[in-house]
């Protein structure tokens, strides 16, 4: 985990990148508990996104039948890799729980 800015924020499909403020999250594998810290996201990246960037590093199985992301701080599940940073609800600090076992975090 020796490359920061693995992830850019700025990769986000959006319309408008420009007005978009970039955060810093933190990714969690809930089964290992594998944790990446302060992730740069902006409100249109997705998790499918987010897993391109980051499944290695916390040991998620990116092939998985099913994936569930949570937000932990406000319990927004979903399983859809096309849903987005905003739509999970998460904001700067928050901390992202990814399953790569469709256990419910």
């Amino acid at each position: 985990m020796t490359e920061r800015n693995k992830f850019d924020a700025s990769e986000a499909t959006m319309q408008d990148s420009t007005t978009q403020t970039t955060m810093e999250i933190d990714l969690v594998n809930k089964g290992s508990g594998v944790t990446y810290a302060k992730v740069p996201v902006v409100g249109g990246n997705t998790m499918g996104q987010l897993l391109d960037a980051y499944a290695q590093d916390l040991g998620i199985r990116r092939d998985a039948a099913k994936l569930v992301f949570v937000n932990k701080r406000t319990g927004v599940e979903s399983c859809d890799e096309n849903e987005t940073v905003e739509g999970m609800g998460l904001m700067n600090g928050d901390v992202l729980t990814i399953s790569d076992d469709g256990g419910v975090a």
